[in-house]
């Protein structure tokens, strides 16, 4: 939410109960989002690079596969996808950025193990990352791992969190059920099955139907 437009309506919550209670409720919500998130951000760091990987071996096989036809190939790969990220900065985001940087500044971490300043290095830079793109969840991620919770908690910080683990896990989604991604795990004679149903409609080499 950019800093200069009024804040989010209070919730049922918020409006209803005393601002104690309130925060507890929250606190509670906060709770389950936070392992959600870090679940699912750890789940597509495991099956991104793993899909780029599957990408690659079907591009090279289906090639192969082509040539040794004489066929053309049928199409070409589409892009990995990647979690969108949101374009606007509220208050929330830069108090996470704050803390973080106070968790990561050589000041607090000159007392830290070279492996450990070096591990905070890395998340100090995901963040920059992060609020330089506006993205609410990469910081989100960074803070966690630096066991950093906001301050106050608002029904609209959690409901942004839970925009983007439902936005991150729809990636995941896709890729798992992309036909590259099902065609790596599948066993060689499967493999071929699916190179020759996408292949039957495919003109010989040097035809020039085909683009």
């Amino acid at each position: 939410m950019p800093s200069n437009q009024p804040p989010p309506p209070e919730t049922a919550v918020e409006k209803t109960a005393s601002p104690s209670v309130a925060q507890e409720i929250l606190a509670q919500r906060f709770t389950k989002l936070k392992h959600k998130t870090l679940y699912v951000n750890l789940e597509y760091e495991e099956i991104a690079p793993l899909f780029k990987e599957a990408q690659l071996s079907f591009i090279s096989q289906m090639f192969k596969f082509c040539d040794q036809q004489g066929l053309t190939a049928p199409f070409k790969p589409s892009a990995v996808p990647e979690p969108s990220t949101p374009s606007s900065e509220s208050a929330q985001t830069k108090e996470l950025y704050r803390e973080i940087a106070r968790k990561t500044h050589p000041d607090r971490t000159s007392g830290l193990s070279p492996s450990e300043i070096e591990a905070r290095g890395c998340l100090y830079q995901e963040a920059c990352e992060g609020k330089k793109n506006g993205d609410f969840q990469a910081i989100l991620k960074v803070a966690l791992e630096l066991n950093i919770q906001p301050k106050h908690l608002t029904s609209w910080d959690l409901e942004e969190m839970e925009k983007a683990i439902d936005a991150l896990a729809a990636k995941i989604h896709t890729i798992k059920n992309d036909l590259m991604w099902q065609w790596y795990y599948c066993n060689p004679e499967d493999q071929e099955k699916i190179f020759k149903k996408l292949t039957e409609e495919c003109n010989p080499i040097g035809d020039g139907t085909n683009s």
